[in-house]
């Protein structure tokens, strides 16, 4: 037989974002839901026999409860099972979101928790094994420890798990992360047919056996994932190498530009570059900007950040920032009295202060748009 599914996880719904607006924020919210019918499409159109969701379904334990209601009405409407496995994030205890009685009053037939004695749910000919975090901080390997339980089986047998490898990042391996180790010698006694992996939202494959996975998160939701937006279709038969093909899903994108900025040139290249983003507003966009400009190309790209501002989903600045050079911060303004002495302490502090280097470009920015106005009145 061939068993075909849809392997995802990491959906986070209710995550927030602290540099989204409120209006960016209810979009990008709204995606991790739409999301969920993509899915359900993509099970319908490859005839998929179940969607396996490896953790972290929800941001928290602690969403709004319309996100947990929005989400129950989306998973209802998916045409296929929906096996779910809590993670770190919405670990089954005492609180968990599970145990909600919005959660259990209304959750749709189609939507199997594994948990507790129902861990392993079964369809014809194969087995779905999940292993849910219990708390937050485990304190040890669960996924070692299902896989130690498992016993021999005919059915084709696929393992859903949340958490972080110890082969990643070796230094920081924690009690909870799981034993690489033991997943190769499971699969040396042919105990799963394959691994579904949530937490690290990148899709990734994991050794060359084709058989464990990382699906990556549906929508993306930083800067440093490498390879979000997609869902794993899976096709699984006796003794065979799995298929395991990437799907599309994502429709936001978070995008880092690292830009040097010398010459005004380099302000117009950065604006065109701008331009010639699509989807502006599902777009995420982190600026790392580096180099030194007078004030005129300065005011210039103030201008075309604040363009940016209005169209981008977001604009974070992760830079120090741009420099000006010591001709520019010494540069006298045509303010009187108080005004240009406060210019002048400012120049002196602009180099070492970017508070101070702050102030002093709003100001050359005031007194130019002032001098613009009288020069226009006396035309």
């Amino acid at each position: 037989m061939t068993l075909t599914f849809l392997h995802t996880a990491d959906w986070q719904l209710g995550m927030t974002r602290r540099y989204l607006s409120a209006e960016a924020q209810a979009r990008f919210a709204q995606a991790r839901l739409d999301a969920i019918a993509r899915l359900g499409q993509l099970a319908a159109e490859h005839q998929c026999a179940f969607v396996a969701v490896a953790g972290d379904t929800f941001d928290s334990n602690h969403v709004e409860r319309t996100t947990l209601a929005r989400a129950l009405e989306a998973l209802a409407a998916v045409p296929v099972p929906v096996l779910l496995v809590p993670g770190n994030h919405d670990a089954y205890d005492a609180a968990s979101i599970y145990r909600a009685p919005i959660f259990t009053a209304k959750r749709p037939t189609n939507v199997h928790l594994l948990v507790d004695g129902a861990s392993t749910w079964q369809t014809d000919g194969a087995q779905v094994v999940g292993v849910p975090w219990t708390s937050r901080r485990p304190g040890r390997d669960l996924l070692g420890e299902a896989l130690a339980r498992l016993t021999p089986t005919e059915d084709l047998r696929v393992l859903v798990a949340h958490g972080r490898l110890d082969a990643f990042r070796p230094a920081r391996r924690e009690a909870a992360s799981m034993s690489m180790q033991a997943i190769e010698r499971a699969l040396g006694q042919h105990a799963f047919d394959y691994l579904a992996l949530g937490d690290r939202h990148s899709t990734t494959a994991i050794g060359d056996s084709g058989r464990v996975w990382y699906a990556g998160a549906p929508e993306p939701t930083d800067f440093d994932e490498e390879a979000p937006g997609h869902a794993l279709l899976v096709s699984l038969t006796r003794d065979a190498r799995p298929q395991v093909r990437k799907l599309s899903t994502a429709t936001w994108r978070f995008q880092r530009l690292h830009v040097e900025l010398d010459r005004d040139s380099d302000v117009a290249a950065l604006q065109q570059s701008l331009t010639a983003l699509a989807d502006k507003e599902r777009t995420v966009l982190r600026l790392d900007l580096r180099g030194s400009l007078d004030f005129a190309a300065q005011l210039r790209l103030d201008a075309v950040l604040a363009d940016a501002h209005e169209v981008f989903a977001a604009v974070d600045r992760a830079d120090a920032g741009v420099a000006l050079p010591e001709d520019a911060l010494g540069a006298e303004l045509p303010l009187p009295g108080w005004p240009a002495t406060a210019a002048r302490a400012l120049a002196t502090r602009a180099a070492r202060e970017p508070a101070a280097r702050d102030a002093l470009i709003l100001l050359h920015r005031l007194a130019r748009g002032q001098a613009a106005g009288q020069n226009e009145g006396g035309a």
